[in-house]
């Protein structure tokens, strides 16, 4: 990640530290982008400080299409390159990765409750191997929260309310939504 200006250091060089012309974008992005305008035969950057993307984009498999007709979408997605091979290739790692750690953590509980119904304490070698197992699961599971972590859209410490003091950007766009856990 990478701080990304939405008016960029090239054409404005006062603004390279202004807080609201500043936003963390992958070095891809950044790169993609290296000092392209903001704004190009009318059609401007989308601002995702401002702007959530999901209402101007929409996936097909592990790409991003701009919505029909939606002009600042479109030079958005050129400006950025958002279909870069690589980038398809991380959002479907990203996508099968959640995936699986969700299925692991929707599975557990039954799983466990299974494995300890088997649990023949008039058999301490098969109850030793049981209880192994399930410590095991119980492991995969809290690595498998751990990893989510890493994705979460909004960080267990930020704050509860933005510098800017607007709350209405708060929420999260339903993609992400979908894809989160109950804390």
């Amino acid at each position: 990640m990478g701080v990304e200006h939405l008016i960029s250091r090239a054409a404005d060089p006062s603004r390279k530290n202004e807080y609201s012309n500043c936003f963390y974008a992958c070095r891809l992005c950044n790169g993609a982008r290296v000092s392209r305008p903001q704004s190009s035969a009318g059609r401007s950057l989308l601002d995702p400080t401002q702007t959530a993307w999901e209402a101007h984009f929409r996936r097909s498999g592990d790409r991003l299409v701009p919505e029909e007709g939606d002009a600042d979408a479109a030079y958005t997605h050129e400006v950025y390159d958002l279909d870069d091979p690589r980038k398809i290739e991380m959002r479907r790692l990203r996508r099968e990765l959640i995936t699986d750690r969700l299925e692991l953590l929707a599975r557990c509980p039954d799983e466990l409750e299974w494995l300890l119904a088997q649990v023949d304490v008039t058999r301490p070698g098969r109850a030793r191997e049981a209880l192994e197992l399930a410590r095991r699961l119980r492991r995969a599971a809290i690595g498998a929260l751990e990893e989510l972590a890493r994705f979460a859209a909004v960080p267990p410490d930020a704050p509860g309310s933005c510098r800017c003091g607007r709350f209405d950007h708060l929420s999260l766009p339903l993609e992400l939504e979908i894809q989160s856990l109950e804390p």
